[in-house]
């Protein structure tokens, strides 16, 4: 089961969040963290599909957890919450790799959205990276079945021209 981090020095809001964010994301588990220091360790040792943090917390900030963890793990997608940011907070964070960033109070119904978007686009670069990794390899497979082997100088002028040609889709005939 995936799991969702948030971190937030709020009980109550966390508490709220969760309920929330559950009640809308069955198939996820849902870790709390109190403050950053307490996310980013928790971020160290597992793999979230996202996590939600607060800006202004004790001990790590919201913002310093947001790019600590991408550097220690880059592929983790944020959403950042604050009641006390400005636009040039949000810029930041929107600039150092979150996903979003909603100010409190919460409408809840552009962080629910925000959050299944921000897990699609995840679940998208995934599946993305994984046909990459897979063109690649059948690329290579293709490429090795239907090597032409010579040294000839007959040989090495076709050979030029084929890779001349190879990246237009037009088709070639050579005789």
């Amino acid at each position: 089961m995936q799991k969702i981090l948030i971190v937030e020095d709020e009980k109550a809001i966390s508490g709220v969040l969760q309920s929330i964010l559950s009640d809308e994301l069955p198939d996820y588990e849902f870790i709390i963290a109190e403050d950053g220091l307490e996310g980013f360790k928790q971020i160290e040792k597992e793999d979230f599909a996202l996590v939600v943090s607060d800006i202004k917390m004790p001990k790590v900030s919201g913002t310093e957890l947001l790019k600590q963890a991408l550097q220690l793990k880059p592929d983790t997608t944020f959403v950042m919450i604050s009641g006390h940011a400005d636009i040039d907070t949000a810029v930041d964070c929107l600039k150092s790799g979150a996903y979003d960033f909603i100010s409190k109070p919460i409408d809840i119904n552009r962080l629910i959205t925000s959050v299944k978007n921000a897990l699609d686009r995840r679940i998208l670069q995934k599946t993305n990276q994984h046909l990459k990794n897979e063109n690649t390899t059948l690329k290579k497979k293709v490429n090795k079945k239907y090597q032409m082997i010579g040294e000839s100088p007959a040989l090495k002028k076709i050979q030029d021209m084929i890779e001349k040609v190879a990246a237009s889709d037009a088709r070639v005939l050579i005789t």
